[in-house]
């Protein structure tokens, strides 16, 4: 993609995060979203530093991406389920959960990339 993609993508999020949380500003979900983005570029550098010990693969910037990407939206629907962090307790689970979401959706994006590929070989 493109930068001027994402920069449409960009302004798109930030539009609806808007529009979420209207005029009165509702801080938690800034402090929702910010956790899975944190939580997220954490995950991405663990699996960067453990790729690169395993197999000496160099940063790739769209996994990294997606991940980050994946991590803002569950940190939206963490929010939207109405658990928002008021205390520095409160965000470790949070965090955790983020993380745990991140690693399913990135599994199941991988089996579904599995399946497609094995699917096209198949067909050829």
């Amino acid at each position: 993609m493109c930068r001027s993609g994402w920069f449409v993508i960009q302004i798109f999020i930030y539009h609806q995060i808007v529009g979420i949380i209207g005029e009165t500003m509702d801080m938690s979900i800034i402090y929702t979203i910010g956790t899975g983005i944190i939580a997220s570029i954490l995950y991405a550098l663990v699996g960067y530093a453990k790729e690169t010990a395993k197999t000496g693969e160099d940063f790739d910037y769209y996994k990294a991406g997606r991940t980050v990407v994946i991590g803002a939206i569950i940190g939206v629907l963490v929010y939207l389920f109405g658990y928002t962090p008021t205390t520095a307790n409160e965000y470790a689970p949070i965090v955790f959960t983020i993380i745990g979401g991140n690693v399913l959706v990135e599994k199941i994006i991988g089996a579904i990339k599995h399946k497609l590929k094995l699917t096209n070989t198949t067909t050829t």
